[in-house]
């Protein structure tokens, strides 16, 4: 890490960012670009950079380079490893032997401490107290029938079912009592067991065989036993090495005559020979060569003497050798030399050199068990670390030497060790920066001669070349050097960019346009412009006439720029304190822990050479993106938007890898120097940390087993209402052994006879046909309702990097929906309703791959309520009641009936007065509407006929001369006349409407006609009024209708003549229009408007009522009875028309009539 401001901030957050967990399950969020106009300065002769010469340049003889680390596959290398021991859940801390189950468990024997289960999350522990028969185990090893074969030190051969432990033994003076070395399974399911000092025991599944391998008197001590690839069984012993023929062990002795006496472990090749491990040191291959047997020793490790234990194969032809002096070795026979051996040791890792057992994983990593140091688990070959050294910056020369600036100086790595080099001084200096030259030559940002003044050194083999420049400043460090396109030197620091040419220093600083003279590293693009990273000023780019500059205010995540790497034409990746952040020379587009890194802080960034993946380094570890996911979840390889805009890339997410903590890597905060990440030419990517005990980090992706395999999920345990159940307990017809152990099990001890029968009688209740073995959970579960809060604890059997598996369960007919991507692996419910349930739990493995759902079917039985005899109950009651009901009801409808009978009776006879009143009764109201009628016809007639005289004598009194005084007194007796008439007309209609003796003719007429006679008629009093009156036809009224004429003029002059009579000055206006036309028929509607006195809003409702008029004075004022409307609204109702009005007081009124009638 850098000191001075930069380190400060980069410390303020780790805390933080170490603490963070990544979830990676996300959905695709499009993000927007932000826009990106940089702040230009143009470099003219007002502010030309400095240019100055370079001072002469210095030399020194280097010194000597001191090895730094130790010996190893990789010299200094530590291996990627965990160690468990019983602090973790061990039984004991030495462990003999190992198995792993198809599952992907691992089981470990123990010396002293019984068996043990690993399934990544925990150790499950079984001992004598369980029923074993000794707590020292020799062997482990599975059978087709899922059968696990425990062979013990002194309590003989056991088997267990997952029920219970089964002791076999054939009496005291054989092997099966005593110490059991090995087991094996053939090709055809028969087991084989190898004892110590009484030969083989062959178990057919139903009987045991015992047979003598070498000694005639069957006392062969077996040391292994291996199954031959031609299907054939092998046996060491301590009398040599024998092979089954079918019928009996024969003894195989080489053509060199070699004893074979001491071989310990053996293993078979695909090419059909053995791989020998011997105990006296190396390991032999033997081969059948035309009937004899040829053998081949090997020194693992020339000059000294490895004693071989168990071995096994590797990937890829190699072979794992479990040693007793020299830890774990890797063997590859197809490799040469020195190289064909790697070692895994105390040097690398390992607690203890002493490996007693050796079991590969599922992904190829490899679990060994030592003595008294517990149980390693090896992670492989793809990730190392080193201590002892804490780079900074790194880079690779022509030669393939690795050079690392240091916190204590200079140091190279060549394939075997590192060394180190102090600064001149002698006092530590920290090497921020290391770099080639054109010259193959390795260039520091240090002064090697004077490490208290500012310089560029380099390494020529043997001397240092060093340019000083100097700098009364405290801190002369250069951070980051770069040789462009042109072999010129470009270097950064405290004091801005210099560039190294034609004998030139030429210094450009804020004075030019540059957003800091602190400057954190350079980077040259495309087009040969420099590119600036600056703490604290953004980022700017240099070209010949100009610098341009991006801040925050420009649209840069943050000012702090660590990193500033050129992805290819014309994109840019920026490292920030704000997260990752790409340029497109348009837009800033930003990346964080929501698109998957580990950390918002990224410090460093490298582009594989490949360009097929983007190495970042955060403060929370490591991440690769490999990809870009759309939101249909295809992918694209991670150089497909290469010089493509931001705007394309913003609907991806990127595909991330994280090496850290959190996903089982010991990764943590990158350095932020000088290529801190650097990939060499083997594609090897190395990682400086900040990190005392993991400083540096050797990552070989391509070593990395990529997890294709689902993992398999297993229901470790249901639990019920919040308490473990010994199912076993709740089991009919088991027996005493299995119960006791299965209790152990469960609860550490067996249970007393009274707790045993308190739990079955708490869960009288719950049923289950049967339980799965090795887990003990229940099948076919069955719980009564008051046992309906369940448990479930699961896993999936990920030995390797449990830390990040996750789950997903749900439960049909309880759950909508699965849950939430968790490493949680228990699931609870309560309060669960009677019906049929299925628990399902899946697990994503390393890979992100998803496993098939392991599903498990339980009922809930429903309250006694609920169930269906008891329902059969309520139907039975429902339906006695309703018997009981009907009969009780038939016999009150009985009672009801008769008194029902006698009292219709009753009633028909007074129904019948009744009605014969009523017809005498409506025949006098009959006639007395006959001669009402009669009455009014008489009266009428009589009234017309002298009201006619009298008109007619007034007409001619008008018409002869008299004095102009008697005038009013004629006018008087017309009115008087005309309105006594009109009173009379309007009577005789009402008195027809009424009785429903009114009838309509249907002939054709004009309506234009009808209309034109109502306008004639008034236009005279309209004219004496000096009011305007207008008639108004619509074109679309049809020429001929066919109806009453006569009814439609005596309701249009009704309105009209209203609207004339109520109206002083202004006008009337009638408007006739059609609505509703069909083929045969239409609606003429005529709408009569005035200007008159109006009608108050609380009289129209009551405008239409017999003999009411809109005012109280109108009568006195205007004459009329009102009934006109009356008579109006019916004779229009009877036509199956209608009539309407609108009016506003003191502005006039609208009324509107439409009648329908035929098409002539």
């Amino acid at each position: 890490m850098r000191a001075g401001k930069p380190i400060v901030m980069a410390c303020l957050v780790v805390s933080a960012g170490c603490e963070r967990e990544i979830h990676h399950e996300r959905s695709v969020e499009t993000r927007m670009p932000v826009a990106a106009v940089g702040r230009v300065t143009r470099i003219d002769a007002a502010n030309a950079p400095e240019v100055l010469p370079v001072p002469p340049e210095r030399t020194v003889t280097a010194g000597p380079f001191i090895p730094v680390g130790n010996d190893g596959a990789v010299a200094g290398a530590i291996a990627h490893t965990r160690t468990f021991t019983t602090d973790d859940g061990l039984p004991m801390d030495d462990i003999m032997c190992a198995y792993r189950a198809p599952d992907g468990a691992l089981w470990f024997g123990t010396n002293g401490g019984g068996i043990t289960r690993y399934d990544g999350h925990s150790f499950t522990n079984y001992s004598m107290a369980h029923g074993l028969p000794d707590n020292t185990i020799l062997s482990l090893r599975g059978d087709r029938q899922g059968n696990l074969w425990i062979g013990t030190s002194t309590g003989g051969l056991c088997r267990f079912d997952g029920h219970r432990f089964t002791t076999f033994t054939i009496g005291e003076g054989t092997g099966l009592a005593k110490g059991i070395n090995c087991i094996l399974e053939d090709q055809q399911g028969v087991l084989w067991f190898g004892s110590r000092g009484h030969g083989v025991f062959r178990y057919d599944g139903k009987d045991f065989t015992i047979m003598p391998v070498i000694d005639p008197e069957g006392r062969d001590l077996l040391l292994d036993m291996v199954l031959a690839n031609d299907g054939s069984v092998w046996a060491s012993t301590d009398h040599g090495l024998a092979r089954y023929d079918g019928r009996m062990f024969r003894h195989m002795i080489p053509m060199n005559g070699d004893s074979l006496d001491d071989v310990i472990s053996m293993v078979a090749n695909a090419d059909g020979s053995l791989w020998l491990g011997r105990e006296n040191g190396g390991i032999t291959r033997c081969a059948i060569d035309h009937g004899r047997m040829m053998t081949t020793d090997i020194q693992l490790l020339p000059g000294e003497p490895v004693r071989v234990g168990q071995m096994i194969n590797g990937r890829g032809g190699t072979l794992w050798i479990g040693t007793t002096t020299h830890g774990a070795l890797l063997f590859n026979p197809r490799e040469q030399g020195p190289s064909r051996v790697r070692r895994l040791s105390t040097a690398q890792g390992l607690p203890s050199d002493e490996v007693l057992c050796v079991v590969m994983g599922r992904h190829g990593d490899v679990w060994l068990g030592s003595r008294g140091a517990g149980l390693t688990h090896y992670h492989g070959e793809a990730l190392s670390t080193f201590r002892g050294i804490r780079p900074i910056s790194m880079a690779e020369d022509p030669q393939g030497i690795l050079w690392l600036g240091t916190t204590g100086g200079l140091a190279r790595f060549d394939g075997q060790g590192f060394s180190e080099q102090r600064t001149g001084s002698g006092t530590p200096g920290w090497v921020y920066s290391v770099s080639i030259d054109p010259l193959g030559r390795a260039g520091f940002g240090r002064n090697m001669i004077d490490p208290r003044v500012n310089g560029i050194s380099w390494f020529d083999g043997a001397r240092y070349h060093v340019t000083s420049v100097p700098d009364d400043r405290k801190f002369p460090d250069i951070f980051w050097t770069l040789h462009d396109h042109h072999g010129h030197l470009w270097v950064g620091g405290r004091r801005g960019v210099e560039r190294y040419a034609d004998g030139q220093r030429t210094s450009y600083t804020t004075g030019q346009g540059l957003g800091s003279d602190l400057i954190l590293s350079l980077a040259e693009d495309g087009h040969g412009s420099i590119w600036a990273g600056t703490d604290g000023g953004g980022v700017s780019r240099i070209d010949s006439t100009r610098v341009t500059t991006w801040t925050t205010e420009q649209g840069l995540p943050n000012n702090v720029v660590w990193t500033v790497l050129d992805e290819g034409r014309g994109t840019m990746w920026m490292t920030t304190l704000a997260g990752l952040c790409r340029f497109d020379g348009r837009t800033f587009l930003t990346f964080g822990t929501q698109q998957g890194l580990p950390d918002d802080i990224v410090n460093q960034a490298l582009l594989a050479r490949d360009r097929k993946a983007l190495y970042v380094g955060t403060l929370n570890g490591l991440a690769v993106i490999t990809g870009w996911r759309d939101r249909a979840g295809h992918i694209r390889p991670c150089d497909a938007f290469t010089g493509l805009s931001n705007d394309s890339l913003a609907a991806y997410e990127p595909v991330v890898e994280v090496y850290n903590a959190s996903t089982g890597f010991p990764v943590k905060d990158i350095q932020t120097a000088e290529h801190s990440i650097f990939e060499d030419s083997k594609g090897i990517v190395w990682v400086a940390t900040g990190s005392d005990k993991t400083g540096l980090v050797r990552l070989d992706r391509a070593a990395l087993q990529p997890d294709t395999v689902p993992l398999t999920v297993q229901l470790m345990e249901v639990t019920l209402g919040n308490e473990r159940v010994c199912w076993y307990d709740l089991l009919a017809g088991c027996d005493s052994t299995t119960l006791a152990q299965q209790e152990k099990c469960t609860f550490g001890r067996s249970m007393t006879k009274d707790e045993r029968e308190a739990v079955r009688t708490r869960l009288s209740g719950v049923t289950f046909n049967a339980i799965s073995p090795f887990f003990a959970v229940p099948r076919s579960l069955v719980l009564d309702h008051a046992n309906d809060r369940i448990a479930f604890r699961f896993s999936g059997i990920e030995t390797s990097r449990p830390e990040v598996v996750l789950y997903q369960y749900m439960l049909e007919g309880y759950d909508e929906d699965w849950s939430a991507p968790a490493r949680t692996s228990r699931a609870t419910y309560g309060n669960i309703n009677e019906g049929e349930y299925v628990f399902k739990v899946k697990a994503k493995n390393t890979a992100g791959i998803w496993s098939a759902p392991l599903e498990y079917r339980f009922s809930v039985l429903p309250p006694w309520h609920r169930t269906w005899w008891a329902y059969a109950l309520y139907v039975l009651a429902v339906g006695g009641g309703t018997v009981l009901y009907i009969r009780l009801r038939l016999a009150a409808l009985k009672r009801q009936k008769a008194v029902l009978e006698r009292t219709v009776d009753e009633r028909t006879v007074e129904l019948r007065h009744k009605k014969e009143e009523a017809d005498q009764q409506r025949q006098r109201a009959e006639l007395s509407e006959k001669a009402k009628e009669q009455f009014l016809a008489n009266m009428s007639h009589e009234i017309r006929t002298p009201m006619n005289a009298i008109m007619g004598m007034s007409d001619i009194l008008k018409n002869r001369p008299h004095p102009p005084e008697q005038d009013k007194f004629l006018h008087a007796i017309t009115q008087s006349s005309e309105n006594l008439l009109v009173i009379i007309n309007d009577i005789l209609d009402l008195t027809k409407i009424d009785a429903g003796r009114f009838e309509f003719e249907a002939i054709p007429f004009e309506p234009r006609t009808v209309l034109g006679n109502v306008g004639d008629i008034l236009q005279f009093k309209a004219e004496g009024k000096g009011l305007a009156l207008a008639l108004e036809v619509d074109d679309a009224v049809p020429e001929k209708l066919i109806g009453d004429p006569t009814r439609l003029n005596q309701i249009v002059m009704n309105l009209a003549g209203n609207a004339v009579k109520f109206t002083e000055r202004g006008g009337v206006t009638i408007r006739a229009s059609i609505a509703e036309r069909s083929i045969d028929r239409c609606s003429l509607v005529v709408a009569v408007s005035d200007t008159g006195i109006g009608i108050p809003e609380d009289r129209l409702e009551k405008i239409f009522e017999e003999f009411t008029q809109a005012y109280s004075d109108t009568t006195r004022k205007y004459g009329g009875t009102g009934l006109g409307l009356t008579i109006s609204k019916r004779l229009a109702e009877l036509q199956g028309g209608s009539i309407s009005v609108t009016s506003q007081r003191d502005k006039g009124s609208t009324f509107t009539v439409a009648i329908p009638y035929g098409l002539g």
